[in-house]
């Protein structure tokens, strides 16, 4: 994710949005405002809500990019992404 002008984004080089109450997560599990991102590049896992926008942001360490290379959303969304979360969540304990 590459964080523009908040709440403009760009997710695998597409334009996107973050939601209003969007919250974005750092590798410790705190809550890292989108304006202190603003012209970064960082690897994420990410949530959309029901319109379509970008809402819940877990940012990756390099470790756990690499754990997750080739995943992605799919027909399998719900449960990819939940396993996604619990390899994550699970190593950084």
């Amino acid at each position: 994710m590459t964080v523009e002008l908040p709440p403009v984004i760009q997710i695998d080089g597409k334009a996107d949005r973050l939601s209003p109450g969007s919250r974005i997560r750092d590798t410790r599990n705190m809550l890292v405002l989108s304006g202190s991102l603003a012209g970064q590049t960082v690897p994420v896992v990410y949530k959309r809500d029901s319109a379509g926008l970008v809402h819940e942001v877990w940012m990756l360490s390099a470790d756990e990019y690499k754990q997750l290379a080739g995943a992605s959303g799919g027909s399998q969304g719900v449960q990819q992404f939940l396993d996604m979360l619990a390899l994550i969540f699970g190593a950084r304990r």
